[in-house]
């Protein structure tokens, strides 16, 4: 039969738009990380909407599993079909239009295969902004951000990715097509449904064009590299510098000096932006639409006036777009960097605001204890309490452990809990994917896991869109 899906599928799209060679598909099949391998029939790669509802029909048709995939730079693996039975995965890559860009409505209506950075570049060359901005945004595709609700880098001043969209185009699970690329800013006529979708992780259905929202480009930006002695500072540095300029805030990072560390020993021709190692360091921007906003010069003031009342130990203002690149450059490395660097188990969970001193003392009295032999890194949105801890083992030491598997579980495990109990979520921006199914089990209440699954059984009520994601106990084989 499998050989009748493919065969179906060809006969359907032609052969340009199915692999199926063992060499065609392994981009398909495996994480950028290498941590989660899968089996597939064949992926297929539509051109337009038709052709993903085309191939939806077949695979409905056939009575396997379907699963999205896009940019492939998932942390949670939500990407990869899983490693035993029958699926078709379709990649939205080749769905790379920029349908219409609209100044005066300040939206863009673009397809799922178009790269977060070809979409900032188009904003950006109509004098708008598009405000998501993550390390990968090169090679990651706008389905993929909104399946997953990608946070990034802006999430304080414009929102995760479900507060930049106006509408979708999903492909649904039967391949009927569902028409909601609306740009409305008030829309009170029922349900949201745009928002059943963002972040189902392809769960639901494939969304292969969104409406996006712009925002003026910033013509005044100012960055500076911040030194505190500990995590309360940087929550009242944090507080102090949003009363002094509120959305004109748009980014506020925290980053360990050990991440700091392994970045500069990584990535060739860094160098710390202070003369010397500070256990805690923060990078700000601040960005105003007006060219002669001046906010170098205030953002300088601001932080003369935290050094002299004691609140920050050292700091230095970029003085031109190179520095700001540059400082940008440590913070957007840090995946790269630390994958050659070694092992890391990623920890994505937020805490309120209050409590993320709490939580990372707390983590680092578990890690100390549990795993003494890992480094332990801090990556930290602080001003929306988002905090990647990352317990890291430099190579060989991954290697080494007697039992990998149940070491990165016992993480999991432990800094979880830590989180849960400082009133958090186990996941803050990754996503679920394969990563993290078990903890949906684990730490949803009853009546949400119920809500959830009673969403997913009205949408795809055989189980065939992306099977072992996001929801615990539905990898099992798609019904007939």
């Amino acid at each position: 039969m499998s050989i009748d899906v493919v065969e179906s599928l060809r006969n359907a799209l032609g052969d340009r738009q199915v692999v199926s060679t063992p060499e065609d598909l392994s981009p398909y099949l495996v994480d950028w990380r290498g941590q989660w391998h899968g089996t597939a029939l064949a992926a297929v790669l539509p051109e337009t909407v038709q052709d993903v509802s085309t191939a939806m029909g077949v695979c409905t048709q056939a009575g396997v599993a379907v699963v999205p995939h896009g940019g492939n730079t998932s942390m949670s693996g939500g990407a990869i079909p899983l490693d035993q039975g029958r699926s078709v995965v379709v990649s939205v890559a080749r769905m790379k239009q920029i349908r219409s860009l609209d100044t005066v409505a300040a939206t863009m209506t673009v397809e799922a295969g178009c790269t977060l950075s070809a979409v900032r570049d188009a904003a950006e060359d109509a004098g708008k902004l598009f405000a998501l901005s993550i390390g990968s945004e090169g090679s990651c595709q706008v389905g993929g951000i909104i399946s997953t609700n990608a946070g990034g880098t802006g999430v304080l001043r414009y929102g995760n990715t479900r507060d930049l969209v106006l509408g979708l185009e999903v492909v649904l699970p039967d391949g009927e097509i569902w028409n909601g690329l609306r740009s409305l800013r008030k829309d009170n006529s029922g349900y949201d449904l745009k928002q059943l979708f963002i972040g189902a992780e392809g769960t639901l259905g494939i969304v292969t064009a969104a409406v996006l929202k712009l925002f003026p480009q910033p013509k005044d930006v100012a960055m500076a590299w911040v030194a505190v002695r500990n995590v309360p500072e940087a929550l009242e540095l944090l507080a102090r510098t949003q009363d002094r300029f509120d959305t004109r805030l748009t980014a506020f990072e925290l980053l360990s000096w050990t991440q700091i560390e392994t970045v500069l020993r990584g990535l060739t021709g860094s160098v710390n932006p202070l003369a010397d190692a500070h256990p805690w360091n923060i990078l700000i921007e601040l960005s105003d639409p007006l060219p002669e906003a001046e906010l170098k010069q205030h953002l300088t003031q601001h932080l003369a006036d935290m050094l002299d009342s004691d609140k920050i130990v050292d700091a230095t203002v970029a003085e031109s777009d190179r520095q700001a690149s540059e400082l940008w450059q440590l913070r957007h490395s840090i995946s790269d960097v630390n994958k050659a660097d070694g092992t890391g188990v990623t920890l994505d969970v937020s805490v309120p605001l209050t409590e993320v001193p709490g939580f990372i003392d707390d983590a680092d009295e578990v890690v100390a204890g549990s795993f003494p032999d890992a480094k332990v890194f801090v990556v930290s949105h602080l001003g929306d309490g988002n905090v990647h801890y990352v317990v890291h083992y430099p190579h060989p030491g991954w290697q080494q452990l007697e039992d990998p598997d149940s070491t990165r579980q016992a993480i999991f495990d432990q800094i979880h809990a830590v989180a849960m109990s400082h009133e958090g979520s186990f996941s803050a921006e990754l996503g679920i994917g394969i990563k993290l199914v078990d903890e949906v089990g684990r730490y949803k209440s009853p009546i949400e896991l119920e809500l959830l699954r009673t969403v997913k059984d009205a949408l795809d009520p055989h189980g065939r869109m992306n099977p072992g994601k996001l929801l615990p106990n539905t990898d099992r084989q798609p019904s007939q």
